[in-house]
């Protein structure tokens, strides 16, 4: 049985032998355009991976920063905490160690205002009562009324932070009879004669 074959392709088209040009242009031309749009899009894309990774980079540096501040405060919560614990200590430290700082003060200024020629039998402070007895010779009565000056001067000194002295002034001096006597010393023939005598100092430290 035989076949019969019919061409149905365009008259126009078999004339021309080029037709195929045009599609294929087409087709090229769609190629191209969706090449450089997907290209576009690429670059799009990868600025914004771009942009995100370095909020990304951004973030966990705040992120660092802000653990990084979390220890500092952590550490000047545990400094703070330690000072207060000392600071309480201080409060709470025994007033009998106050009281035996105060009297090594109060004799170390005592010692600074008394003239050369007077010496000290006996010196007692008794910080409960703001007290301080001594007991005393001098071998010039001019030298007794110059201690009595510079005791009676510290009333009107103006209290220094840097010198804790200063603070204390010394508002009642109380004087006994002053007496005559006589004292051997060594290395000297003959007795001395020296006036003796006895006073009770009462006194204020200044707080601020």
């Amino acid at each position: 049985m035989a076949y019969i074959h019919i061409n149905l392709t365009p008259y126009s088209e078999l004339e021309n032998k080029l037709w195929y040009l045009l599609e294929v242009a087409c087709v090229v031309s769609v190629i191209i355009i969706m090449t450089v749009v997907s290209s576009r899009m690429i670059a799009d894309l990868e600025t914004q991976t771009a942009e995100f990774k370095r909020q990304q980079t951004e973030a966990e540096s705040s992120i660092a920063d802000f653990k990084r501040l979390e220890e500092d405060v952590s550490q000047i919560k545990d400094e703070v905490s330690e000072l207060e614990s000392r600071l309480a200590s201080m409060k709470s430290m025994d007033l009998s160690g106050l009281n035996q700082f105060e009297s090594v003060m109060i004799m170390e200024l005592i010692h600074t205002l008394k003239p050369s020629g007077v010496w000290f039998r006996s010196l007692k402070v008794d910080p409960d009562g703001n007290k301080v007895n001594i007991s005393a010779y001098s071998n010039e009565i001019t030298n007794i009324a110059e201690f009595y000056r510079a005791l009676n001067a510290t009333q009107e000194q103006n209290p220094q932070n840097n010198d804790v002295r200063s603070k204390v002034s010394f508002n009642e001096i109380e004087f006994s009879q002053i007496r005559e006597a006589n004292y051997s010393v060594s290395g000297v023939p003959q007795q001395l004669s020296v006036q003796t005598f006895d006073l009770v100092l009462s006194y204020e430290v200044a707080t601020s």
